[in-house]
């Protein structure tokens, strides 16, 4: 996988994935970025959406994105109940943010 912060683009096995929203964007490379922190939905909104409320937006997101990857990538996004999302990442396996 890789993602380029300049361009806004994401690939996976050589492919772009272009469907993204730039929102989604945005939510998917920080959370691959901080790999395999968690994020409460609160934390979510006050690092990708510079807001502290409306924290269903944060599900509804999270939801689409996983629609939009490819099954190998949306399985990584992981809900932790009780405490949030985090993107857990395979070791060494992508070339992260240019």
């Amino acid at each position: 996988m890789r993602i380029c912060a300049e361009s806004r683009i994401v690939s996976y096995g050589g492919e772009r994935i272009s469907n993204l929203t730039a929102r989604e964007f945005d939510l998917f490379a920080f959370l691959a970025a901080e790999s395999p922190r968690i994020f409460s939905r609160a934390e979510i909104l006050g690092k990708v959406w510079k807001t502290a409320s409306v924290e269903n937006l944060v599900d509804v997101h999270i939801y689409n994105l996983r629609r939009k990857l490819p099954p190998a990538l949306a399985a990584r996004i992981q809900s932790v109940p009780g405490r949030g999302f985090r993107y857990l990442a395979p070791v060494g396996s992508w070339k992260g943010l240019r």
